[in-house]
């Protein structure tokens, strides 16, 4: 018996015609016209972005076939489908599919355009059946009959190849605006008007004033096959439907589709859990146009986030998902690995919302929402907006307590903030000192297991008192001592933190300082001197370069002399990472202030 979960992919080699034809034949992707199968553009599809620059290369790859007269296919790239019962969906290929319709449709254009010059078919008179002309007439005739099989759902033997073009294009035009395409565009990228524009140029009923992408394309075909004879247009559709080929790869579900384009696209730009999350919320939301509002706004801040502090919408996810997990637990929760499957884990929520609901897909989006404004909050206390700097550039784990901390208690407490920061940022900086890969590994699981952010007012004492009863300042000063900071560590946090504790009034934006070298250079090649080059020691923060002219910069940084005897250097180096050591252990075995309003 067949398993119903067996994973099926079968990959083909198909011609543009074998992508656009109903057939009852197995090379044909749409298949039975019976049963008029549309290629889909789910809701998480990006918008059809393909420039001139695409077009331009693919007509030019085209045309080249034609010129060289080659008999060889040409591989145009690939697409991934997910075949249902109705539709074909396009998981992968959502560009080339809608440029490849654009450029039948100026093809069949111009056939039509052509059939209405009198310069052209009419100089072979009925006399001479068998003359050029009349025979590439013929041809055009059949050529332009399947492309408008490939484009739209009709009876062919509407179409007769014999009758005069102009009582056939009577015909034709009368039914353009009815007949049902092959293409349906549910993109939440893409607003309604936009999503009707290929409709609109398939039945003729384009704008001049419409300057969206399929519009340009469109136009941009039609001006390069303008001025093509008869001749070369009947070679360049010849070329176009039979030796344009494409690899189709066609999955027997949509998860194995979507897992097998994040697979094959691992190095490039690929759908995001975020644009196929929204898209499931927004098909199941009611009230779509505050939904969408909402899911924007996240978008927007997530890549001012991602920019600055390498949080990405994942992440947010997985804060997300450890939030639910502690509001409907009593017992306490361990913090999800980094490779949770968000997917799997909100699929299952989404599932169970009723279609055409509200509460529930809007409920979902204002709590991510909820969560980035808390990250990407603009601050007026200098001091909280470098502590939440310096949180930032630690590893994943330290941003569930704050997130978690944030979303029931809200971040309107600055001084309980910034109580809580501080705290985390002593935990979490001994974390980072003992170079373990997950936390879920490390003696302090137990700890952090129970750590769940649910009475406030006893976080602090239980940080401070977990410390002091398991670490001692000698063993974190020899790891302080012994840490290197590298490119892509988490140590980096080290360096933010030591600048942090040197400015007494706490006055300088982390923000705007970045990491420099100072007493040996990252280009030293000395094998003395190469081991000191990543100490704590050797790192020093300076503001970022203006771009405006006329400039003052400060707090430059110590400017290496070569002079300076290796020794030299090296104790150097190691003075300075001593003083580092010290100042970030007094930190972390401090004891912050009581007060008695924590809330």
């Amino acid at each position: 018996m067949a398993n119903k979960n067996e994973i099926k992919v079968f990959t083909y080699l198909k011609s543009v015609s074998n992508l656009f034809k109903n057939e009852n034949d197995q090379d044909c992707i749409l298949g039975d016209i019976e049963l008029e199968n549309k290629f889909f553009i789910p809701a998480y599809q990006r918008a059809y972005s393909w420039e001139k620059k695409q077009c331009e290369k693919l007509y030019n790859d085209i045309m080249k076939l034609v010129n060289d007269n080659n008999s060889l296919d040409y591989i145009f790239g690939s697409i991934i489908i997910y075949k249902s019962d109705k539709n074909i969906e396009i998981i992968d290929g959502r560009q080339r599919i809608t440029t490849f319709i654009l450029l039948l449709k100026a093809v069949l254009n111009k056939i039509e355009y052509d059939f209405k010059r009198e310069d052209e078919f009419k100089l072979a008179p009925p006399s001479k059946p068998d003359s050029n002309s009349a025979k590439i007439q013929r041809r055009l005739k059949l050529q332009r009959k399947k492309i408008i099989s490939y484009l739209y759902y009709i009876d062919l033997a509407e179409v007769d190849v014999d009758n005069d073009i102009d009582s056939d294009e009577i015909f034709l035009s009368q039914k353009y605006s009815n007949l049902t395409i092959k293409y349906i565009s549910d993109s939440m990228y893409e607003s309604p008007s936009v999503k009707d524009t290929l409709k609109n140029i398939l039945q003729n009923n384009i704008s001049n004033k419409n300057k969206s992408n399929f519009t340009k394309n469109f136009k941009f075909f039609e001006e390069q096959l303008k001025n093509s004879d008869v001749n070369k247009l009947y070679k360049f559709i010849d070329k176009l439907c039979d030796q344009c080929k494409i690899i189709v790869t066609v999955c027997n579900s949509q998860e194995v589709a979507i897992q097998l384009f994040h697979t094959l696209n691992s190095d490039g730009l690929h759908l995001t859990n975020a644009d196929i999350i929204g898209a499931q919320l927004y098909n199941k939301c009611h009230i779509k146009t505050k939904f969408k509002k909402t899911w924007s706004h996240i978008i927007k801040e997530l890549g001012n986030l991602q920019k600055k502090y390498n949080i990405d919408i994942d992440n947010i996810f997985e804060q997300y998902i450890y939030i639910r997990l502690v509001k409907e637990s009593t017992q306490s929760i361990t913090l999800p690995e980094v490779d949770v499957d968000v997917l799997k884990y909100f699929n299952k929520i989404i599932s169970n919302f009723p279609d055409n609901s509200s509460d529930g897909p809007l409920a979902f989006a204002e709590d991510i929402s909820n969560i980035v404004d808390n990250w990407t909050k603009k601050i007026d206390d200098i001091e909280l907006y470098n502590l939440k700097c310096i949180m930032l550039k630690q590893y994943n784990y330290i941003k569930f307590y704050y997130a978690t901390y944030s979303f029931f208690y809200g971040v309107e407490n600055k001084n309980m903030q910034k109580k809580l920061v501080k705290s985390l940022i002593k935990l979490f900086t001994i974390f980072v000192l003992q170079e373990t890969n997950t936390i879920q590994s490390t003696p302090y699981k137990d700890f952090l297991d129970k750590f769940n952010i649910d009475d406030n007012n006893h976080i602090v004492k239980e940080i401070e008192a977990y410390i002091e009863k398991n670490f001692n300042k000698e063993t974190i000063q020899t790891k302080i001592n012994k840490a290197a900071v590298k490119s892509g560590t988490t140590n980096k946090a080290l360096i933010y933190l030591n600048e942090y504790l040197c400015s007494p009034e706490k006055d300088e934006l982390l923000e705007t300082l970045e990491r420099v070298y100072t007493v040996i250079p990252k280009s030293e090649k000395d094998k003395e001197l190469k081991p000191y080059i990543h100490k704590l020691g050797n790192q020093k923060l300076e503001k970022k370069k203006s771009t405006k002219k006329n400039s003052v910069e400060t707090n430059k940084p110590e400017k290496t002399n070569n002079d300076i005897d290796i020794n030299e250097k090296i104790e150097r180096v190691k003075q300075n990472t001593q003083e580092i050591a010290d100042r970030i252990v007094e930190f972390i075995f401090s004891k912050e202030e009581e007060k008695e309003d924590l809330q």
